[in-house]
């Protein structure tokens, strides 16, 4: 029920193996980061979304860094486009090349991680809200430096994700407002539109 009042459908319960949380996860749906290897199937990382209105919201698995992983990654091939964003439920919404970072600050391990899979077109897509504005500057100007491919710096409305404008909306704005990252241009553009 709270998958569906969320607008996440059967289809990307089976694609993201989303589950519902038992024991000390009770009252939760769980989005394991699974990943494939030649020796099995495992899963370095999870969220778990609370539905309802536990604290904190989300939990993690103990002893598990969040900064170590990023979602949906292991899904995407080399040179696809990539979405960045910040959690697993907007991931899941902005497409199957979309990854999250757990979070509005990508350490240099996930960065790297990314930038592992030579993404064609990096989107970086973080929250717009005060948290995340400058993180998402970072992350344009970081992987801008390090990636043969384009990177564009994407500002959300306030307030809004890709869970609330579901894929094929976001992916239109994306498209509509996307801005192709290079910092000296970038720079003087921000600086103009600030006066």
């Amino acid at each position: 029920e709270y998958c569906s009042s969320r607008g996440i459908t059967k289809e990307m319960i089976e694609f993201y193996n989303i589950r519902l949380g038992t024991d000390s996860l009770f009252g939760r749906i769980v989005i394991p980061n699974i990943i494939y290897t030649d020796s099995g199937v495992w899963t370095d990382m999870f969220s778990a979304r609370s539905y309802i209105d536990q604290t904190p919201k989300y939990k993690n698995p103990d002893g598990c860094k969040k900064t170590h992983s990023v979602f949906n990654l292991h899904n995407i091939s080399e040179g696809s486009d990539i979405y960045v964003v910040e959690g697993a439920v907007t991931a899941i919404h902005a497409g199957r090349t979309a990854v999250a970072t757990y979070g509005c600050h990508p350490s240099d391990q996930q960065v790297n991680a990314i930038l592992a899979k030579r993404p064609k077109n990096l989107y970086c897509v973080l929250d717009n809200d005060e948290a995340g504005r400058g993180p998402n500057e970072e992350l344009a100007e970081v992987t801008s430096r390090r990636l043969d491919g384009n990177v564009y710096l994407v500002y959300m409305p306030n307030g809004v994700d890709a869970a609330d404008m579901r894929e094929a909306r976001f992916k239109e704005y994306v498209m509509d407002t996307r801005i192709l990252y290079h910092s000296n241009i970038y720079t003087r553009v921000a600086s103009y539109f600030m006066k």
